[in-house]
């Protein structure tokens, strides 16, 4: 429920001191532009800890919505298939060019790709 996400990040900035976490920076995601571009949605709180030796971390707490965050799995899921599946096509298009170099086609297209992607 977006109305507790916003009610549990405002009780997190509001009480920082007290906790010892004080909220120093919040990214919010619902905000951003295509999700697609910018990933999944939700609530980031960074927040500072610091230990009784002087270390100081800044660690982050995100606040997701369940059924958004579950797509967001699905998504990453898909892009992982859709990255190998390139890397796949791509060695099929090496093979073919190794193979048969009298198909300049085939090699135009491999330098190309790899101009592409350097």
């Amino acid at each position: 429920n977006p109305r507790d996400m916003l009610q549990l990040a405002e009780w997190l900035v509001v009480s920082g001191d007290s906790t010892g976490l004080p909220v120093v920076k919040v990214s919010n995601k619902f905000a951003a532009g295509d999700p697609a571009e910018s990933g999944t949605r939700d609530l980031t709180l960074h927040v500072l800890f610091e230990s009784s030796n002087g270390l100081r971390l800044i660690g982050e707490i995100q606040l997701h919505d369940p059924v958004l965050y579950q797509l967001g799995v699905k998504m990453h899921r898909l892009e992982r298939v859709r990255r190998l599946a390139a890397v796949v096509g791509r060695r099929y298009v090496e093979n073919l060019a190794d193979e048969d170099c009298d198909h300049a086609e085939y090699r135009a297209l491999l330098e190309e790709d790899s101009a592409d992607h350097h």
